[in-house]
């Protein structure tokens, strides 16, 4: 309700005008601004939710997970361009064996030799650079407490409607930062599984992050007293008189001024959180990152994404790196590659266990590679063929590897290792028929499924599959797998 009591001259045409004079909003005068002391800013004070923040999130931010999350920290890496992940960790036939002819996956024929004992026997091709990269990067005592499953799935070459993305599934979850939206990279290029993720805060320099927490512009040249009295001032104006005075059509900006007084009244008595991981002893050693080192330098980016996420500042994290479609008929490329994706998994996996924090991440890429035939496990890679596609999952717990179980453990016939969901047929192929229907986004859905078991297992007080169906409820096409008690067990690995 509005009390149409007071009126004004207008001098440009001599006509009578009313000033609208809300009840809950008392009228502000220029005399009121120069009281509070800020004469030199009575311009720019209109605008809050824009000179506070260098972004619209401010809002956001401060109101999407207040106290933070029990859920442990997300991070999902893709390897844009189709990186062929089953050349490194090796997938399994039905029967828990290496099929005997892989010649048009790059490795060869008949025995091979194998490496890396994640607690499931050795589980890489001895000469994957993916697990070299990882120990380099990632101590003995790091991966001691690192779970690997692996998700093999048939996905698209070099396209970015796979849907492997699964972050709208974790923050449906309850995975909420307790100080900013979920941070992404740009141009990330996988589409979400089952349920969209909430406008993220793309990154692309450390100052995105420091600008969705700070006061921008003149106003944070202020004391904080004095911002703060300037912000008590602008909340008596309307939202309806604020949108006037920033004048502008953006729904982004509209949408943020109705809260944006609140929560930078908020923002003002808090302290910021420490979010620069170039400030963290700890981390420069890691990352190879210095407390000068450029904001938008690709490690600062990285490491200060998943080091918000383990503080839980943020909620699921979405990272990507580029040049994985490497079929140029060498295997060097491919090669190198591949031990920069395995040397980024190990610094993530050093992050949290510097911070001695658990982490759940996801290893996604779009389709995959076909080598030249041949007997020997060297050939080269020479197009797409993501018939053989696989994701990894990388679990790392601070109190020890996480128990993991085979569904098939019961059956002496079937002999499924704990570490692999879905299968390899002898024809070198994800088996479409694993379970009903099996595809990119139901392989995405299991990965959820084994990060809610992880969750609980790792403290956050949660009934996975209650959690499940509740997430799975606000998806337009439901729960994918019904209630099958034999379908879960074949998908969720993790005890």
């Amino acid at each position: 309700m509005a009390k149409n009591n007071k009126f004004y001259l207008d001098k440009k045409d001599g006509r009578k005008r009313e000033i609208l004079i809300y009840e809950d909003h008392p009228l502000v005068t220029r005399r009121d601004f120069l009281s509070a002391g800020l004469m030199s800013f009575t311009a720019a004070a209109v605008a809050p939710s824009l000179l506070l923040s260098r972004n619209v999130f401010a809002c956001e931010a401060l109101t999407a997970g207040q106290g933070g999350s029990a859920m442990p920290a997300f991070i999902q890496l893709n390897l844009a361009g189709g990186g062929m992940l089953a050349a490194n960790l090796v997938p399994r036939d039905e029967g828990g064996a290496i099929i005997e002819n892989r010649n048009l996956m790059g490795l060869g024929r008949g025995a091979l030799n194998m490496t890396g004992d994640f607690g499931n026997g050795n589980l890489f091709f001895q000469g994957s650079t993916l697990f070299s990269g990882l120990q380099s990067t990632a101590d003995a005592t790091t991966l001691a407490n690192t779970n690997i499953i692996g998700i093999v799935a048939r996905s698209r070459d070099d396209s970015n409607t796979n849907r492997f993305d699964i972050s709208g599934l974790a923050t449906a979850a309850n995975l909420k930062g307790n100080q900013l939206p979920n941070l992404s990279v740009s141009d990330y290029r996988q589409m979400p599984a089952y349920i969209n993720p909430p406008k993220e805060l793309t990154v692309s320099s450390y100052q995105d992050v420091e600008g969705a927490l700070g006061v921008q512009g003149p106003l944070g040249r202020l004391a904080k007293e004095k911002l703060r009295a300037a912000v008590e001032l602008i909340k008596n104006l309307s939202s309806d008189q604020s949108n006037r005075v920033i004048a502008s059509n953006s729904d982004s900006v509209k949408a943020s001024v109705p809260c944006a007084t609140e929560s930078n009244l908020t923002l003002i008595d808090q302290d910021a959180p420490p979010t620069d991981p170039r400030a963290e002893a700890a981390l420069q050693g890691i990352w190879g990152i210095a407390a000068n080192t450029n904001p938008r330098d690709r490690s600062v980016v990285f490491s200060t994404l998943v080091f918000n996420a383990l503080k839980k500042y943020t909620g699921p994290v979405r990272l990507q790196m580029g040049g994985y479609d490497y079929h140029n008929k060498t295997r060097t490329t491919g090669d190198t590659r591949d031990g920069e994706a395995g040397a980024m998994v190990g610094q993530i996996l050093q992050t949290a266990a510097a911070l001695n924090q658990p982490v759940f991440l996801y290893l996604s890429t779009d389709g995959s590679c076909r080598s030249a035939e041949s007997d020997t496990p060297d050939s080269p890679w020479v197009s797409d063929r993501g018939q053989a596609g696989l994701t990894i999952i990388f679990v790392y717990n601070p109190n020890g590897r996480t128990t993991l179980t085979s569904p098939f453990a019961a059956d002496a016939n079937k002999k499924i290792l704990a570490h692999q969901v879905g299968l390899l047929t002898a024809g070198q192929a994800a088996d479409q028929n694993y379970v009903p229907g099996w595809n990119d986004e139901r392989a995405a859905l299991a990965v959820f499924l084994n990060y809610l078991k992880f969750a609980e297992r790792t403290g956050a007080g949660i009934n996975p599959m209650s959690i499940y169906s509740d997430v799975m409820s606000q998806a337009t096409a439901g729960n994918p797998f019904g209630d099958e008690a034999t379908i879960m067990e074949k998908i969720i690995r993790i005890a």
